[in-house]
């Protein structure tokens, strides 16, 4: 699944176009009520997703990532968001190499990879298989 927002880049909200159609008090209270419903629908979608929706880093710590995170490894999505490590710190040393491997050529490549690996809980060692899909994104400017 690929979410995509319905409002416009904050970049594009700053233009002239936008600028003008935000200046009346009903579209300013229309934009208000949309983004409430999308926070509300992306809520939902936290709280009943079965797996972890995630925006990663290059340097794979997280800008955004779900609570589910820590249900899966034991370590706190607060943690996730600051520090890069716990990420390397869950995968399963036997799965490791081939998953750099796979994440190096979605750099290289820009191509949706799916991998398939296994995660070990940081508290309890209960092992967990997740299927991946990934794909690197391109900054922004």
């Amino acid at each position: 699944m690929r979410l995509n927002s319905l409002l416009p880049p904050a970049t594009e909200l700053a233009d002239a176009a936008w600028d003008e159609h935000l200046r009346s008090e009903g579209a300013r209270r229309e934009m208000f009520v949309r983004m409430l419903r999308a926070e509300s629908q992306l809520e939902n979608l936290l709280q009943r997703w079965p797996g972890v929706i995630f925006n990663q880093r290059a340097d794979f710590s997280f800008q955004f990532v779900s609570p589910r995170i820590e249900e899966f490894t034991g370590i706190p999505a607060e943690e996730w968001r600051r520090r890069s490590q716990p990420f390397w710190q869950v995968i399963h040393e036997a799965d490791a190499r081939d998953l750099q491997a796979q994440c190096q050529r979605a750099a290289r490549t820009g191509e949706l990879v799916t991998s398939t690996f296994r995660l070990r809980h940081a508290r309890t060692g209960q092992v967990s298989y997740l299927l991946e899909q990934r794909q690197i994104g391109r900054a922004h400017v």
